[in-house]
């Protein structure tokens, strides 16, 4: 991120420099900038959509949502010996073997309605600010299921656990963002901008774990669970964020 961060500054520099003070008066190059409603596709850095509709040749009100999707499984073996020795000499060895499988899916959207309004514009590159409310929404849930068996002095049992966990998280509070376009072709421009957030949000999570041991004289259970709720401000830098602007 640091990497990012540091060459969307240098690009920022290199753009209002002396040798391409903004100040100049715009050219013709420049004029072909200038659009009316606009589609903004955020693909790099997060996947989200805009829409951008004119309020004068240099001011535009945009209203989008980022979404975020993701799923995993993962599943195989795992085999462990446990030795212990004693005095007077007596040894006990288990033998575990599991078949862990993990899951974990997740979502997570996010709605922004911002002010957006060019700073500055130059040939075929534009600067601009945004500021607006932002509100969003994640859920994450995961599993981890460990099913096997514990061979003990030639006797065998059944022996497994199970971890489940979610997590959910809602916050609202203002957004900022800063970025360039430059123009591609007509009416389709390449954007980077990079933002800063401070949302108010409220955390829940809950947990559960099952370990359970079934051997031919008794069946052993334990269960736990647990929960929290945590609220409070979060202040956040994002990752610069790259994109195409199709004028309509």
């Amino acid at each position: 991120m640091k990497v990012i961060t540091l060459s969307f500054l240098l690009t920022l520099t290199l753009l209002i420099s002396p040798e391409r003070s903004f100040s100049q008066a715009p050219d013709s190059t420049s004029a072909s900038l200038t659009f009316g409603n606009a589609l903004q596709f955020q693909l790099i850095g997060g996947v989200g959509l805009n829409y951008l509709g004119e309020l004068n040749s240099s001011s535009y009100f945009r209203i989008g949502a980022d979404l975020s999707l993701s799923h995993s499984n993962q599943s195989g073996s795992q085999s462990n010996s446990e030795v212990e020795s004693y005095a007077p000499p007596s040894v006990n060895s288990d033998t575990i073997a599991t078949n862990p499988d993990q899951t974990s899916n997740s979502y997570g959207i996010t709605l922004s309605g911002l002010y957006v309004r060019k700073l500055a514009e130059y040939r075929n590159t534009i600067l601009y600010l945004g500021a607006g409310p932002e509100v969003t929404y994640s859920w994450t849930k995961s599993s981890d299921d460990e099913p096997g068996t514990r061979t003990s002095g030639g006797v065998s049992a059944s022996e497994g656990t199970d971890n489940e966990s979610t997590n959910k998280t809602a916050g609202i509070g203002p957004v900022a963002v800063l970025g360039v376009g430059s123009k591609i072709i007509e009416q389709v421009s390449l954007t980077a901008e990079i933002g800063i957030s401070a949302l108010y949000e409220w955390n829940s999570s809950s947990s559960g774990y099952i370990y359970s041991l079934d051997q031919p004289s008794y069946q052993y259970t334990e269960r736990s669970n647990s929960s929290s709720h945590i609220t409070g401000w979060v202040i956040s830098l994002a990752n610069v964020r790259v994109g195409i602007l199709i004028g309509l």
